[in-house]
């Protein structure tokens, strides 16, 4: 009894879905990505397995027509693929997909009724819910081997065609951007958030307060990648960024970046899926107007495919900070040194969202050995993007041990920093923007960022909320 009355609930259903989109099965009217239709398969090849003679004659539907049958019995499914061959033939892709839901609504482990709606979606230009339909039969272990194949093979031209249009697309000399906005920091100064700090292995009353200020911000980077002729896999690109932090009333905590710097990319192996990435940058930093330091900087990275979704990327970098004679800071100039980092990243990376992992190790070797320290780092990176709305976050967690202690606090023992930071980034991308311009995208941002130290001088924790606005150009 509960079988039959669910066998006439999902006729209801369908029932109801057809006399929902009358208008839809009856149009005409294709809506198509270019992409997407130049690599859909040939709906002859769909019309040869689907053949009325393998179906019951029926001797009404010439009086009736297929669609006031289906209407009779919505359930049927030899009747829905009568009418789904009826309307490839006249060209009408909506109503065909609408027929296809109808079938998988009535028999959902039907898959030639699905690898058939995988590739009307595609070819309405629907990228997602195709993918994701030949992904659920190339993985389907009760289809047949033929269909997983055909399937699996449909799916990955489909993303070697998008890559090969993606690489192909002229790119453009100049980009813009430029970005303001504003927010708050809590605990701006950074005092320590220990009741006690030491100096000389003696402990004493911290008096520095804890200053919540609102800031300004405002950045200007600009892009320039010329033509030189290079192949489609391969790109040199140079760019200028400036980067301006104003503090209400804290105006000796002002802060300036200017960087200058290019970046090299090619492609690399079958198919050029793997890539070499080279980078280098000069940044100067100006804290209340003052040059605080330069700082120089060269990357080398590998992206190594492993899978369609998963790579792994080694990096290597090397800064050199020079630091300058500053009104504000006796000790200063004694910071200059270098800095070395080897990271080796996985990242898992699918059409909507991303995950990555990133563990490093860094060393820093400044002219005096008392501010030398080993970092052990551990970064958590994801980020999942909706039609008009990207989220990405960021966990870091890392070990800094320092290879000498400090007289000056305490002689006794050596610093030794525990730090945990994380952000969150919301960015909201109107419609409108594709057509005009001068609408920016909407960005929302929280920063944190805690150090427990073995020095309670050093144990502190910082906030920062941040609105701001963008324009591309």
């Amino acid at each position: 009894m509960s079988i039959h009355l669910f066998s006439k609930l999902k006729q209801l259903i369908c029932c109801t879905v057809l006399l929902l989109t009358p208008e839809v099965v009856a149009s005409g009217g294709l809506d198509r990505s270019d992409i997407a239709n130049s690599h859909t398969v040939n709906f002859n090849n769909v019309n040869n397995e689907i053949n009325p003679s393998d179906f019951q004659k029926r001797g009404s539907s010439t009086q009736l027509g297929i669609f006031a049958q289906v209407l009779g019995d919505p359930g049927n499914l030899e009747l829905n693929f009568l009418l789904f061959k009826k309307q490839l033939a006249e060209n009408n892709v909506k109503g065909a997909t609408a027929t296809l839901e109808r079938v998988l609504l009535t028999d959902p482990n039907s898959k030639l009724a699905r690898i058939m709606y995988a590739q009307l979606k595609l070819r309405m230009g629907n990228r997602t819910e195709g993918l994701r339909n030949l992904d659920q039969i190339s993985q389907d272990k009760t289809a047949t081997s033929d269909m997983r194949k055909n399937a699996a093979a449909l799916r990955d031209g489909l993303k070697r065609a998008e890559q090969v249009n993606t690489r192909n697309m002229p790119r453009k000399k100049f980009v813009s951007r430029l970005k303001l906005g504003g927010g708050i920091a809590e605990n701006a100064l950074g005092s320590s958030e220990e009741t006690q700090i030491t100096f000389f292995d003696n402990d004493f009353l911290n008096s520095v307060p804890n200053i919540d200020e609102s800031f300004t911000t405002a950045q200007l980077d600009v892009t320039y990648t010329p033509d030189l002729g290079l192949g489609n896999d391969e790109f040199l690109q140079f760019y200028v960024s400036n980067q301006i932090k104003d503090f209400k009333d804290l105006n000796r905590y002002d802060l300036t970046l200017t960087t200058l710097g290019m970046s090299y990319n090619k492609g690399l192996g079958e198919n050029n899926l793997k890539s070499l990435g080279l980078s280098a940058s000069v940044t100067e930093i100006n804290v209340s107007w003052h040059n605080y330091a330069t700082i120089y900087n060269v990357a080398v990275n590998l992206k190594l495919p492993m899978t369609e979704t998963f790579s792994v990327i080694p990096v290597v970098t090397a800064t050199r900070s020079v630091f300058d004679l500053h009104p504000d800071i006796s000790s200063n100039k004694g910071n200059t040194g270098w800095t070395y980092r080897v990271g080796l990243g996985a990242e898992y990376r699918k059409d909507t969202y991303f995950v990555s992992v990133q563990p490093s190790l860094t060393e820093l070797d400044k002219n005096t050995r008392l501010n030398n320290y080993d970092q052990e780092q551990l970064a958590l990176i994801a980020g999942r993007k909706f039609e008009q709305i990207l989220i990405s976050g960021r966990f870091n967690r890392s070990t800094r041990d320092y290879e000498q202690s400090d007289p000056f606090i305490s002689s006794l023992r050596k610093r030794k920093d525990q730090i945990t930071e994380y952000s969150a980034s919301l960015f909201w991308t109107p419609k409108a923007l594709q057509q005009n311009r001068m609408v920016p995208q909407l960005e929302l941002g929280v920063f944190h960022k805690k150090i427990k130290s073995t020095l309670p001088n050093f144990s502190k924790e910082t906030t920062d909320l941040t609105v701001s606005w963008s324009w591309v150009f």
